[in-house]
């Protein structure tokens, strides 16, 4: 999958190693994603966001020239970005398993 920011398109990802990123960066424990929804605020859905970017660059071999305060200033700039980002993020968890609750 590909999310566009600032006119660059760049890989996502949103398998175990980016959800283990996550919980780590969180301090979620996977068994509260198991259990199908958490609740984030704007930087945590963010950070989830910025992993899948973080596993789609390391997947394509590839350095990601962003930081998530990069992705946050891309999201002033596109209203959109986040409500993508968090869609290729269910469509990659299958729509009934995962929904995140973004802030």
């Amino acid at each position: 999958m590909k999310l566009t920011i600032n006119k660059k398109d760049y890989a996502v990802h949103f398998g175990m190693a980016a959800l283990a990123a996550f919980c780590r960066e969180e301090g979620i424990p996977l068994t509260q994603m198991e259990q199908g929804f958490i609740d984030l605020d704007l930087l945590g859905t963010t950070n989830l966001v910025f992993a899948g970017l973080q596993q789609g660059a390391r997947r394509e071999k590839s350095i990601l020239d962003l930081t998530v305060d990069d992705v946050l200033d891309a999201m002033d700039e596109d209203k959109d970005l986040l409500s993508k980002a968090l869609e290729m993020f269910s469509e990659s968890q299958g729509e009934s398993k995962k929904k995140v609750k973004g802030t």
